[in-house]
């Protein structure tokens, strides 16, 4: 019974872990709607999970990342610089038809995690939060209701 009760309790740390990750990325969203931890924004792409680090160090000729506007909602592009104008405030990158303020200008380097784009995606949406992370949370707030009953019965007992 006693190994029972940690394997229990192991089980309850692992979800209270589980959940307090996912929604700390579901409410580190940016200006943008794009969660962004540190130096990262993570956008999904497909069913990947794309990590784009933030980074000023832009030359022409480099790959992009930037938020550009479409049906008016924010969105990442990648595009290749064609030129830079500077000033003493800003940049500007022309990128194939568009010039881009360096305010929008994400960075240049990232990481693609297969599968796991997906995965979070499903997480962040009504339905994945209500039944992998509320629900869970719910059953852990019910077992230690019932380990309190329990534990203050066997006291009424002795």
């Amino acid at each position: 019974m006693k190994v029972l009760h940690i394997i229990l309790n192991v089980i309850q740390v692992i979800i209270i872990i589980y959940v307090l990750l996912v929604t700390t990325l579901m409410f580190c969203a940016n200006e943008y709607g794009y969660t962004e931890i540190g130096n990262y924004v993570f956008n999904f792409d497909n069913n990947d999970l794309l990590l784009i680090k933030k980074d000023n160090n832009i030359k022409e000729e480099d790959t992009i990342y930037y938020y550009s506007t479409v049906n008016e909602k924010y969105t990442i592009v990648s595009n290749k610089v064609i030129s830079i104008n500077k000033d003493d405030k800003n940049s500007l990158y022309t990128v194939g038809d568009d010039v881009i303020s360096s305010a929008k200008v994400i960075g240049k380097t990232h990481k693609k995690i297969k599968v796991l784009g997906g995965i979070l995606r499903y997480l962040a949406s009504k339905p994945g939060f209500l039944i992998f992370v509320l629900l869970p949370i719910l059953v852990i707030f019910i077992y230690q209701v019932y380990e309190f009953v329990v534990s203050i019965r066997y006291r009424e007992i002795k």
